[in-house]
């Protein structure tokens, strides 16, 4: 984790100078390297899905399989995570891949550092491809969300 993340929490210590108390705020990261701890971290992960399926669909594949840590989200198994952010593309149009890149950079500032596309997105969409080869210049990318039903 960045030590200017770790700065925004602190941890708030009453120091005694003879009578007087005075309020000291130190930062976490400083008491964690005094601790000698480690440095937890959530893995945070955005999810571009299809505008089109997005008319009919509410994410239930992708939310289950993250939720049951199954399919795609398997490799968190292990690991804390949570979803952040859930964006669609802008449809099958020439703006798509820059649309889909805005949406992205939302998901960065929010915290995001992998992004799934999903499933839906990998079955149906010509620009695919396109989409993981320009985001995957800013994020780790997985390329499915869940298995995928008969009726997709």
């Amino acid at each position: 984790m960045r030590r200017n993340r770790l700065m925004c929490m602190l941890a708030h210590n009453i120091v005694t100078t003879g009578k007087q108390y005075r309020l000291r705020i130190t930062s976490l990261f400083d008491i964690l390297i005094e601790s000698n701890l480690e440095v937890y971290s959530m893995k945070k992960i955005g999810i571009i899905n299809c505008f089109k399926k997005a008319q009919q669909c509410v994410g239930v594949y992708c939310f289950n399989s993250f939720s049951k840590k199954i399919d795609a989200f398997e490799r968190y198994s292990d690991n804390d995570c949570e979803i952040i952010g859930f964006a669609h593309c802008n449809e099958c149009c020439t703006s798509s891949i820059e649309r889909i890149k805005e949406r992205a950079q939302s998901l960065q500032k929010a915290g995001a550092e992998t992004i799934h596309i999903s499933s839906c997105i990998k079955v149906t969409c010509p620009n695919y491809n396109e989409f993981i080869k320009t985001l995957s210049q800013d994020f780790d990318i997985v390329e499915y969300t869940h298995a995928v039903p008969a009726k997709l």
